[in-house]
């Protein structure tokens, strides 16, 4: 019983120390090509195994740094059976290190120190240096763990998406800050999506990314917040929302008035806001926050869109609604922007028209 216990022990000292080295599946992959890097976030403390899966296997992963500062690129928990070397590289393939970093040997931790030479996206690839394979190489994993050296403290987190605002496409690759705190940014993912870490305050949302305009949203994080949530519709560059869009261009009374917006990227807690309004042909102006409510115009109160769908207006028109010009409009601002009618050059407007004979 003692033999027993004392080999239950032994296993379990060594199921231990290579536990983060034993096979699961390696979700990175397909991964061995420059253009199918691996994006992982710096400072990261979720734990992602990889495999090298052959001699010839390698794996590429790409990340986002700031210049001038620290990065300790470490390729740690390596299995018994690999050697691992990094190499580190632009996106454009070119070698960032006089000679690629093979001080350790089998089983060992291999890292680099380094700084970026400006704020962009760079790519590590690891690779075996054995020789040969060994019987329990398809079973030796490592974890690749890229952090700051001056490491920031953060007491929660902000989260969402980042998407095409016309079409609803996720956009990878779009770099997510503070505008206070712009020396900590992060990417976003494939799927748009986006995890930065911040502190309690007035934050200055920013987003950009290649091709689109860029986003600046206002709003506090409370002191005990824990997660955020703020999706970031991006509009393309040199493209504005979609007007409001009318069922027909003249309308007569006892018709049906029918209005709807093509815009997408409004789900709960979007960084921007909708405004809507009408102009009716005897001067009064009408502000639309959800489907056939028209309040009134309030300069101290501006209405943005509060509904869950696309129908602006579904209804009949009666003699309230006289006979003339009507003209609709859009108004798309970023979230927190005070007394938004005085700071139209922060957003963007669109309008049209429809007649009542």
């Amino acid at each position: 019983m003692t033999t027993l216990k004392h080999g239950l022990i032994a296993v379990s000292l060594l199921s231990f120390s290579e536990m983060s080295a034993f096979a699961f599946q390696d979700l990175s992959e397909p991964d061995d090509r420059l253009e199918q890097a691996h994006l992982i976030l710096v400072g990261d403390k979720i734990r992602y195994q990889h495999t090298l899966h052959s001699l010839d296997d390698v794996d590429w992963f790409k990340f986002y740094a700031l210049a001038d500062i620290g990065h300790k690129i470490e390729a740690r928990f390596v299995g018994s059976d690999i050697d691992v070397v990094l190499e580190l590289y632009d996106l454009q393939g070119n070698s960032l290190l006089k000679e690629p970093e093979n001080d350790g040997f089998e089983g060992e931790a291999e890292w680099i120190s380094w700084q970026a030479p400006a704020n962009g996206f760079y790519a590590v690839k690891v690779s075996d240096s054995l020789p040969e394979s060994k019987p329990c190489r398809q079973n030796s994993q490592y974890e690749l763990h890229i952090a700051r050296v001056d490491a920031p403290t953060f007491s929660g987190v902000i989260e969402g998406y980042v998407t095409d605002a016309l079409t609803g496409r996720p956009i990878d690759d779009a770099i997510v800050f503070r505008q206070c705190f712009k020396n900590y940014a992060v990417p976003s993912f494939e799927d748009g999506r986006y995890s930065l870490k911040t502190c309690a305050g007035l934050s200055e949302l920013s987003v950009k990314a290649d091709g689109y305009q860029a986003l600046n949203c206002h709003f506090q994080v409370p002191e005990e917040f824990g997660r955020l949530f703020r999706n970031l519709p991006l509009l393309p560059n040199g493209t504005v929302p979609p007007a409001p869009s009318p069922s027909q261009t003249i309308y007569h009374h006892g018709d049906t008035l029918q209005v709807e917006f093509q815009t997408v990227g409004l789900p709960p807690q979007s960084g921007i806001h909708y405004h809507f309004a009408i102009a009716y042909p005897d001067g009064q102006l009408f502000f639309i926050p959800d489907v056939n409510r028209f309040e009134a115009f309030n300069p101290a109160v501006l209405q943005h869109w509060r509904g869950n769908g696309k129908v602006l207006i579904d209804k009949p028109i009666g003699e309230d609604m006289p006979r003339g010009e009507y003209q609709l409009y859009l108004l798309r601002m970023p979230e927190g922007i005070a007394d938004p009618l005085n700071h139209i050059e922060k957003g963007k407007l669109n309008d049209t028209r429809f007649r009542i004979e």
